[in-house]
């Protein structure tokens, strides 16, 4: 019996053969195709319980690629369990193998399927729903009873449920889901389907339900699949957070697709972000167009132009007949502010700075008509035939006053804070002809044949022309002062988080933002469009930030939510951004969290370090759901891109800053 290697295999749970109720019916033993050993090795798998007694014992098996071994898991008690392999080659044992612990546990858990185990055999279940901390399945709970919501029949319905005990409501949907709510006074909860989700605490007593058919563009049927009540009870402390969480809503898109869109439902959107910690939010006010009731002559309402005349253009344009409904009925954002002050978050108006899109996209609702009146302020590329036709170019002050006049009217609406952002479009000024032409008259330098090789001179053209987006922020810093002297104004802004240098070349002059007091924040959103070469450390930020007594958060973007894996990725990055000394954290698009997701449990402990240690230590969550080269990007930006087509400070190029 010897221990003279380390065979070349690892155990991994093979995500595909996850059950329903618990961690790991299969194990994926992975073995390169060369190498030594190699020749003759043989493995066989022990399942040991806690405590060492064997649970199953396989057969000897050949280690020449890598198998799916099916150990029977569904015949296996509930615990915690030991995964080990045991090598052989001519005879000799070899016991220097790798091992891995999992947990078997049947509940309907609010990290379900997860299965996250803590020491000590408890089960640490995480979640802050409805005011709730910590919960755990005490047991299988069981169904309450199958209904149908025909969006047909335009229908409601209600369902009488006696609680015997303070329990968890879980809900499955299938087709166009339903809207569910837990008592005749509460807005609906929108559930989609894609996995079971907890809607919240039913507490003892008799509880009325109420079930809403959902608006669906394709005329489908919402169906509850499964109607499940769960008792639990109070697991483990919660760890107290750390680090606020910044909601960034666009949240028209929570009416996208099979909806209710009804204006009552902003409160929704804001109470179910509070519920898992996000105690401020940025709500969407403007793009090209505006989200919100305005008085100015060069602003234009969603949508530009009628849906019925886009959607005969465009039929996509169709998509956003929801978000069309509501600005139809109410002005969305004084609903919004009046909501979050009764529900005690903390509302900013969220506003894009250079996101024009064309004319022509979607049939024409989602381009201003300030836009396309004014081609001379379009962006220009480097080298470039014509303008591009979706951005200005901030070296205007017809450009800079056009976005300063929108925040000056919503300070008049009460709007105190301002997250300013750039991050989708980040190039606020580029080689605009009427630029290239004062800055080759006043040094004699010609923008369009110099790139980073030339050093200083690149260096001077770049920081030269960021000082007419600074400018912007001078004038709008001023424009609030005088307008509106008893404001106190917050500005956040949020740009990509890339090098110092390249968000100067993209305009941003970060370091004289700080001199000069510009901003209360920065938030740094996690936007790669610079050939996989973009994203960088957040430490120089931290720094320059904290220095000049400034906020800085880091940002994690919408795609951690699209998949389970999501979540893993999710803690490791919110751990780096913690680690590196944030103060807190945006997430995007996080309106659609107010829509029960199967990921819910997890943001609360966004905010935590210590929580997220035990997750990543602690939990099979990172064996269920391994990070790997297709899914460690998820958490940055959906429009980030790395094969090809991004941008760079080197070249004569049209993608050349």
């Amino acid at each position: 019996m010897e221990a003279a290697f380390t065979p070349p295999v690892a155990i991994r749970l093979s995500e595909a053969a996850l059950a329903e109720d618990w961690v790991a019916t299969r194990l994926r033993i992975y073995n390169p195709s060369s190498g030594e050993p190699g020749v003759g090795l043989r493995y066989r798998i022990f399942i040991s319980k806690e405590g060492g007694e064997v649970a199953h014992q396989s057969p000897l098996l050949p280690a020449q690629e890598a198998v799916e071994y099916d150990f029977g898991a569904a015949a296996l008690e509930e615990g915690r369990y030991t995964v080990r392999l045991e090598f052989e080659q001519e005879g000799r044992l070899y016991l220097d193998a790798p091992s891995l612990e999992f947990c078997k546990q049947r509940h309907r858990g609010l990290f379900s399927p997860f299965a996250v185990a803590s020491a000590g055999g408890v089960a640490l279940e995480v979640g802050e729903i409805n005011a709730v901390l910590q919960m755990a399945a005490t047991s299988q709970g069981e169904a309450v009873e199958r209904i149908k919501i025909w969006e047909q029949t335009r229908r409601s319905t209600t369902l009488s449920v006696e609680v015997e005990r303070p329990s968890a409501l879980w809900v499955e949907c299938a087709g166009a889901g339903c809207g569910i709510s837990l008592s005749p006074e509460e807005e609906p909860r929108i559930v989609t389907p894609g996995g079971r989700c907890c809607l919240g605490v039913l507490p003892e007593g008799e509880a009325v339900l109420g079930f809403h058919s959902l608006f669906s563009h394709a005329n489908a049927a919402g169906e509850v699949r499964l109607l499940e009540l769960v008792p639990w009870e109070v697991a483990l402390p919660q760890a107290p957070p750390e680090v606020p969480l910044l909601g960034i809503n666009d949240w028209a898109e929570y009416f996208a697709g099979d909806s209710l869109p009804q204006v009552g439902q902003i409160a929704r959107i804001i109470a179910g972000q509070r519920e898992l910690g996000l105690g401020e939010i940025a709500w969407s006010a403007a793009r090209s167009w505006v989200e919100y009731r305005s008085r100015l002559a060069d602003a234009s309402p969603w949508p530009v132009v009628p849906l019925e005349e886009a959607a005969r253009r465009d039929p996509r344009a169709q998509n956003y007949a929801g978000r069309t409904a509501v600005l139809n009925t109410a002005c969305v954002l004084r609903e919004a502010m009046q909501q979050a002050a009764k529900q005690g978050v903390v509302l900013a108006a969220w506003v894009a700075l250079n996101t024009h899109y064309y004319a022509e996209a979607l049939g024409g609702i989602c381009c201003s008509r300030w836009f396309q009146k004014h081609p001379r302020f379009h962006q220009w590329r480097k080298g470039a035939p014509h303008a591009f036709p979706g951005e200005v170019c901030y070296y205007f002050e017809e450009v800079r006053s056009e976005r300063i006049a929108i925040i000056d009217e919503l300070a008049g609406l009460g709007v105190e804070r301002f997250v300013l952002d750039a991050t989708r479009q980040p190039r606020v000024a580029l080689y605009h002809p009427e630029m290239v032409a004062a800055y080759r008259e006043q040094t004699g330098v010609d923008p369009l044949e110099i790139d980073e090789s030339h050093g200083a001179v690149y260096e001077g053209w770049i920081r030269w022309r960021s000082g007419f987006f600074t400018a912007f922020l001078r004038e709008l810093r001023a424009t609030l002062a005088r307008r509106h002297p008893s404001l106190r104004a917050h500005v956040t802004m949020r740009i990509p988080q890339c090098g110092v240098k390249l968000n100067l070349a993209s305009g941003f002059d970060v370091e004289t933002w700080l001199k000069e007091g510009l901003i209360e924040r920065l938030c740094l959103n996690p936007l790669d469009i610079y050939e996989g070469g973009g994203l960088r450390e957040v430490a120089p930020y931290v720094e320059a930030c904290h220095a000049a007594g400034v906020e800085v958060y880091g940002g994690i973007g919408q795609t951690w939510a699209w998949e389970n894996a999501g979540a893993t990725a999710a803690l490791h990055r919110m751990a780096s951004l913690l680690d590196a000394g944030v103060d807190g954290v945006d997430l995007y698009e996080s309106e659609l969290l107010a829509r029960c997701h199967p990921l819910h449990p997890l943001v609360p402990h966004l905010r935590s370090r210590s929580t997220i240690a035990t997750l990543l230590e602690q939990s099979n969550l990172a064996a269920c759901y391994p990070l790997s080269a297709e899914n460690v990007l998820l958490g940055y930006d959906n429009h980030s891109r790395w094969a090809g087509g991004g941008w760079r400070m080197s070249g004569f190029g049209e993608n050349s800053l």
